[in-house]
């Protein structure tokens, strides 16, 4: 009975790659709301913005690169290299920019991006709902 009235202190640490260390110290009583709240303050503070529900909830690496340009780039031109920053800064795991490249190549042909430019020099445009291909884009082999 005596140990439900005493809070608790849990504390946790760990070291980092660069050898900077993190400490977090949690006092009284704990519940999944309250790390919850937690979490998405080190989400916020880390990164300096909040990962919208629809990116973070993006399972496959198409769906997370597609929700990213949605959130992010629906107004303006961006490059692969603004891209390339922005995934590394929302998920933890690492992608090249060739893979990045690949997906969006995907995206031009689902008629969802935009490219203009010249190789090394491409900006990308998202599309997204305002034009539709009459005709799905078929590539034919000229001899």
């Amino acid at each position: 009975m005596k140990d439900k009235l005493r809070p608790r202190k849990i504390k946790v640490e760990t070291i980092l790659d660069d050898g900077s260390k993190i400490t977090i110290t949690i006092n009284g009583s704990l519940d999944k709301e309250k790390l919850n709240r937690f979490l998405e303050l080190i989400d916020m503070a880390g990164s300096g913005f909040k990962l919208s529900p629809k990116v973070s909830n993006a399972n496959t690496l198409f769906d997370r690169i597609r929700s990213l340009i949605e959130e992010n780039f629906s107004e303006r031109f961006f490059t692969l290299n603004e891209l390339y920053s922005l995934y590394n800064e929302y998920f933890p795991d690492k992608i090249k920019k060739s893979t990045l490249s690949t997906y969006l190549s995907r995206l031009i042909e689902e008629g969802i991006l935009l490219r203009e430019g010249y190789r090394g020099k491409y900006r990308y445009r998202y599309l997204g709902g305002i034009v539709k291909l009459a005709y799905p884009i078929q590539k034919y082999d000229i001899d």
